[in-house]
């Protein structure tokens, strides 16, 4: 088949094997770009979680107030919703499924 249409098959099959190649190395190099971001990202998450818990043990009463009455809670509420929308929006901005 090979002769009789022409192709140079070893040539063909080299070249796919270029496009795997440079297609896996652009994969490492957007994971290896993007990883300080998602680094970044967790990073943020964990301190906006110590601060939360460094809040709540410092000043027993301002979290006591904060549990207790309902604006309390509904705020409590709509900060851990931003928290997982923000945490979700970063993790989806560095996907890396190119």
């Amino acid at each position: 088949m090979q002769r009789r249409r022409g192709g140079n098959l070893p040539a063909t099959l080299e070249r796919l094997a270029k496009v795997f190649r440079d297609r896996a190395n652009f994969f490492r190099q957007v994971h290896a770009a993007t990883a300080l971001g998602r680094l970044s990202a967790g990073m943020i998450a964990l301190v906006a979680l110590g601060l939360d818990a460094a809040v709540i043990i410092g000043h027993l009463e301002y979290s006591r107030n904060l549990l207790e009455t309902n604006a309390g809670r509904a705020m409590l509420g709509v900060a851990i919703i931003l928290q997982v929308v923000g945490v979700t929006w970063v993790v989806w901005l560095f996907r890396s499924n190119y």
